[in-house]
């Protein structure tokens, strides 16, 4: 084969050079990367010519590829950003809508993540608590009560044992949380020996609910929970009924008759009397005011009723009578008449005579149960000597009252003057000094302990001094 010539070699391979550099260009600018896959639209990078971009706001996030496709572009960059637009919806572009860009271009889009979340709150626990401490407790996180409802619980009526949403969950400003309180424990009754329609009777009473366990008919064996145990209000009491057996017999209206008159009542029936509570009531002595079984019950032959029996309406309340100014032997035939009695007398000096009452306990008018007894303060009497007497020595101290009148004034009582035996007590007043002056032939003053009490008022012109020593042996030394 005949080689070419150098010269035409050199050529070829010089104008080869001149094409590949434009041909590394343009695929540099519109092809795929080496090693990834072509994106949407590169295949009309190699088209000469441009392209109009078209709008992509508004549009949802998947749709956009599509449209760059069809416009010949390709997506570039996709960013996320805070809007009032949905979700997912594109809110900006670049290049905008309606440039013209070569074919191929990427086009940058950012994506709304939906609208700013606010301020959320964590929902506080209030489970044990009541309902008006949960309206504080959700107050106080910027929360409010939502719907109450009863539930079945052990808990004491109104504890709080559900809530929702639950604590710790994050949630909006101003969100309700619902919550379920406790509707509280019953009593269960005793259902046992009576019929099904009357234990359904007599559990609704107690707000509970009665779920047979068999299939059998006949009157209640055993009960679930057992009569006297707390269950939960509204919860089932659960029963087992044996067969039938004899006939059953109705419980006769007892209420209104009296006690004598239930036996006679009872046995034709093959019925008993059972517990007997006696009550006070407002009718008459030894009627029956309530029985169990209710009258109208069927129940087992040799069944016991349980009968509450009036023991009267309570006496009258009577007032304690006026006693204070009367004489002590006046007061038991004055208390005696109105069925009370004469309680503690203490005895007190006073100016009244002696025996006469000058206190009283419960005060005059005041509401008295019958036999009620009323504690008197009698007065004992007053000794009276003249001032200027000798004090007998059995005498442990004295009740000394000076009255000084004039520009100084005023009542002074010496009280609790305690002397030895052997002193002479002398009390004179000096004008010009607020109290008297006390002397005594003791060696010392140490054996006397006076104290003053000055009782002031409006005075005379004059001064003079009267006064008495009043003995009141009967208190002791202190």
């Amino acid at each position: 084969m005949k080689r070419l010539p150098k010269r035409f070699l050199d050529r070829i391979l010089t104008g080869l050079a001149k094409l590949a550099l434009p041909l590394f260009i343009l695929f540099m600018v519109s092809g795929p990367t080496w090693g990834q896959p072509a994106a949407p639209g590169a295949g009309f990078a190699a088209r000469p010519g441009t392209v109009q971009v078209p709008n992509l706001v508004g549009q949802n996030r998947e749709q956009v590829p599509r449209i760059l496709d069809q416009a010949r572009l390709h997506l570039g960059e996709a960013a996320s950003v805070t809007s009032d637009q949905p979700r997912d919806t594109v809110v900006r572009q670049a290049p905008a809508a309606g440039q013209r860009v070569p074919a191929g271009t990427p086009v940058r889009i950012w994506v709304s993540t939906g609208p700013p979340q606010p301020n959320l709150v964590r929902v506080p626990n209030i489970i044990q608590s009541n309902a008006q401490q949960a309206r504080q407790l959700l107050a106080h996180d910027r929360l409010r009560l939502g719907r109450v409802s009863g539930d079945q619980s052990m808990l004491s009526q109104g504890t709080i044992i559900r809530q929702a949403p639950t604590a710790g969950q994050q949630v909006r400003p101003d969100t309700a949380v619902d919550i379920w309180v406790s509707m509280g424990p019953v009593q269960v009754p005793n259902v046992v020996g009576i019929n099904e329609p009357e234990a359904r009777r007599i559990l609704a009473g107690a707000r509970l609910r009665l779920e047979v366990a068999d299939q059998v008919q006949g009157p209640i064996e055993r009960q679930v929970p057992a009569a006297g145990e707390s269950a939960p209000m509204g919860s089932s009491v659960q029963v087992w009924r044996r067969p039938a057996g004899p006939t059953l017999v109705e419980v006769p209206p007892l209420i209104g008759r009296h006690l004598d008159e239930v036996t006679g009542i009872l046995n034709p029936r093959n019925l008993g009397i059972g517990q007997v509570t006696r009550r006070q009531a407002q009718e008459p002595a030894g009627t029956i005011i309530e029985q169990n079984p209710a009258a109208g019950t069927q129940v087992q032959p040799r069944i016991k009723i349980n009968l509450v029996v009036s023991i009267g309406a309570p006496p009258p309340l009577m007032e304690v009578p006026p006693l204070i100014g009367r004489h002590l032997n006046e007061a038991g035939s004055i208390l005696n008449s109105k069925n009370l009695g004469i309680g503690q007398v203490t005895r007190r000096q006073a100016q009244e005579a002696e025996g006469t009452i000058i206190g009283q306990d419960p005060a005059a008018g005041t509401p008295a149960q019958p036999r009620m007894k009323v504690n008197l303060v009698v007065s004992t009497g007053q000794r009276v000597l003249p001032l200027d007497n000798k004090i007998p020595p059995n005498i442990p101290w004295l009740l000394i009252t000076l009255t000084v009148s004039g520009v100084l004034g005023g009542t002074y009582v010496l009280y609790r003057i305690f002397k030895a035996p052997s002193a002479t007590l002398a009390v004179r007043v000096v004008p010009g000094k607020v109290q008297p002056e006390i002397t005594a032939d003791s060696p010392s003053l140490a054996d006397l302990e006076v104290r003053l009490r000055p009782v002031i008022d409006q005075g005379q012109q004059s001064i003079t001094a009267t006064g008495s020593l009043i003995s009141e042996e009967r208190k002791e030394h202190e």
